[in-house]
């Protein structure tokens, strides 16, 4: 079960963080800044705390950050490196 909620919170990590990174990325190519977008896909860890911060959705970035420490801790699943 332990391994179960430590799966599913891992998932609901990447999602947010493909919805982060991917949202920036195509707020910048609607603009027009292509160099921009290609950096916010390059530096996505960078990305992954920004977005959030800059649009006012960080209680989607706690939400995640929490469930990724769920998955580790609770759900003893090897860190990302």
């Amino acid at each position: 079960m332990r391994t179960f909620i430590g799966i599913v919170a891992r998932l609901i990590f990447w999602l947010t963080a493909i919805y982060f990174v991917g949202a920036m990325a195509l707020v910048l190519f609607v603009e027009g800044k292509i160099v921009y977008m290609v950096l916010s896909l390059a530096f996505f860890p960078i990305t992954y705390f920004l977005y959030p911060l800059m649009y006012g959705q960080w209680w989607l970035l706690l939400i995640s950050i929490t469930s990724y420490a769920v998955s580790t801790l609770y759900g003893k699943l090897e860190p990302v490196e």
